[in-house]
């Protein structure tokens, strides 16, 4: 058995392990979607270890790049643990480390600073017996609504199609979230046409103008619905109102009982935070950050869309 680097033109092999040991699952899985996340990512192409014998791929480990800044000028490359399968008939007999092993090598070798997810009950076990660490429970905040018919949207906001139009607000952005001391993802328009308006993962809905950019999507749970801000950037006040009518608006319009969004987000008045999004456990591979300690969730700057899996 043979760990090699994987590349592009693996993809329909791949793609076809991961759905012989995972199966389709609630993140579908095909050629199209492996190429959008792994090899169209504008912070970089993905670190793919696959696992092969007699020629044949049987397993395939796959680490997500994300770049995180802190202030002005520290950089610090990462990576999200994200796609991984066996093949059944090679379950159990050590692939899988294997394959991890070789990554936290391949990045450490690379100067990343550290490998972060945000593992369910059954697979954080197996995380943290391979040396990662529990840094905390995501804290999310909440806006209840009250419980009311649909409505129609308020709003009659047409889909900007021009995302050039937000580069002077992501700059803004970063310039204002550099003097905070947390690390945060940096903004582009690259970025969040990638991120959001091209996801083929998930239904965003993507609103902006040169004032702000807001994505949120609706998520039904059994007892209730969910409206979650993945992302809203905006720095000049008189966004915020607007920002808040789009949100009301189409939320009443799905009959969604609560809003969830960064504790970071100032934009309604009456809210509540509590730790109760999943636990963020993180890979060291870099023990010494000048002034930043990944392991306290305090030094994070996130919105939701910076640590949701998709």
């Amino acid at each position: 058995m043979e760990f090699l680097i994987g590349k592009l033109e693996d993809t329909e092999e791949i793609v076809t392990v991961l759905k012989k040991s995972l199966g389709a699952g609630k993140l579908p899985k095909s050629a199209e979607i492996w190429k959008y996340k792994h090899f169209l990512n504008p912070f970089g192409e993905s670190l793919i270890i696959v696992a092969k014998e007699e020629g044949k791929i049987i397993g395939v480990r796959a680490l997500m790049r994300f770049d995180w800044r802190l202030n002005h000028s520290k950089e610090f490359k990462t990576f999200r643990a994200v796609d991984t399968g066996v093949l059944p008939d090679y379950q159990g007999v050590g692939v899988f480390n294997k394959m991890n092993k070789m990554a936290v090598d391949n990045a450490s070798e690379r100067g990343f600073f550290f490998i972060f997810n945000t593992p369910n009950e059954k697979s954080l076990p197996g995380n943290l017996k391979l040396g990662w660490k529990k840094v905390d429970n995501i804290n999310v905040s909440f806006k209840p609504l009250i419980p009311q018919f649909k409505r129609k949207p308020h709003f009659n906001l047409p889909k900007a199609k021009d995302l050039s139009i937000v580069s002077n607000l992501t700059n803004e952005s970063n310039k204002i979230n550099s003097r905070r001391n947390r690390i945060f993802i940096p903004k582009s328009p690259e970025y969040l046409l990638w991120r959001y308006i091209q996801n083929p993962l998930q239904d965003y809905q993507c609103y902006f103008s040169e004032d702000y950019f807001i994505a949120f999507y609706e998520k039904k749970h059994s007892n209730f619905n969910e409206l979650r801000i993945s992302e809203c950037i905006f720095f000049e006040r008189n966004a915020r109102r607007e920002i808040e009518e789009i949100i009301i608006s189409f939320a009443k319009s799905k009959g969604a009982n609560i809003i969830t969004f960064s504790p970071r987000l100032d934009i309604f008045k009456f809210k509540f935070s509590l730790k109760l999004g999943p636990i963020l456990v993180i890979k060291t591979l870099i023990e010494k950050m000048e002034g930043l300690n990944p392991k306290n969730l305090n030094q994070w700057n996130y919105h939701l869309g910076d640590l949701e899996l998709f």
